[in-house]
């Protein structure tokens, strides 16, 4: 179910501007403010960990999670 619910947050997000930049864990920019999130976003940010930061940004639930 989790799985499912995620697949959800990713599709809605697609297309969607991030509200906050979001890095991955060594600083790198993974979506930078008012970047579209895109399949090549999503892969990187859940390759590094931060696909959770990622949505919360598009979902404008961002607890304040940029590192």
């Amino acid at each position: 179910m989790e799985a499912e619910w995620e697949r959800l947050r990713v599709n809605r997000a697609l297309g969607r501007r991030a509200r906050v930049p979001v890095h991955d864990t060594e600083l790198r920019l993974i979506v930078d403010r008012d970047e579209p999130v895109t399949s090549l976003t999503v892969a990187r940010a859940r390759q590094s960990g931060v696909l959770e930061r990622v949505l919360e940004s598009v979902d404008g639930s961002d607890r304040g999670h940029s590192v």
